[in-house]
C-alpha cells in the first residue's frame, strides 16, 4: 500500500483530534481578534485619537454571547470530517479519516472509477490542481498541488 498524502493530524485517535484540533483553530481566531484589537488602539493612539472603550466585554450578555459562539465554532470545526490519508495499492484508493470519534473508509475500486482531472485558477493568480476519483457511492478529491509521490499518482491511471 502507498501513502498518497498523510495529514497533520494522523498520529492523534479521533477522540483526541475532537478536542486538539477545535482548540488550535480557536485560539488561532481569539489570536486574530487580539491582534486587529491591538493595531485598531495602535492606530488611534498614533493619530491621538480617543482610545476605545471596552467595557462591554465584562457584560453579562457579551460573557454569554462570547462562550456560546467559543463553544459553537469548536462544535461544529470538531463534527466537520478531518481525513487522515489517502493511499492506493494500484487497484483501490483508500480515504480514512475521522467524522466525530468514528474513525470512517471510503474505497473506491480504480477499474470502476471515473478519475478526472481539474484546473483551477483564482483571481489572485493562485494555481490548484486536483484529481478526483468517484464512483456511485464515494467521491475522492487528492490535492496535487500538495503532492509529493508522482509515480504512485502514475499508477492510479496506468492500471486502469
Amino acid at each position: 500500500m502507498i501513502v498518497l498524502e498523510e495529514g497533520t493530524w494522523s498520529v492523534l485517535s479521533c477522540g483526541s483530534r475532537m478536542v486538539m484540533i477545535p482548540l488550535f483553530k480557536l485560539t488561532g481566531f481569539i489570536l486574530l481578534g487580539i491582534l486587529f484589537a491591538f493595531l485598531h488602539w495602535l492606530r488611534n493612539w498614533i493619530r491621538g485619537k480617543e482610545q476605545p472603550n471596552y467595557r462591554w466585554i465584562k457584560s453579562p450578555l457579551a460573557i454569554v454571547l462570547g462562550t456560546s459562539l467559543f463553544i459553537g465554532i469548536g462544535w461544529a470545526i470538531a463534527a466537520s470530517p478531518s481525513i487522515t490519508r489517502f493511499a492506493t495499492d494500484g487497484s483501490i484508493l483508500i480515504e480514512t479519516g475521522c467524522q466525530m470519534t468514528e474513525t470512517y473508509s471510503k474505497r473506491i475500486p480504480l477499474a470502476e472509477a471515473n478519475i478526472t482531472y481539474r484546473h483551477t485558477k483564482s483571481r489572485r493568480g493562485k494555481n490548484t490542481y486536483s484529481l478526483i476519483v468517484n464512483n456511485k457511492e464515494h467521491t475522492v478529491t487528492l490535492d496535487l498541488t500538495r503532492q509529493q509521490d508522482y509515480s504512485a499518482l502514475a499508477r492510479l491511471r496506468r492500471n486502469r
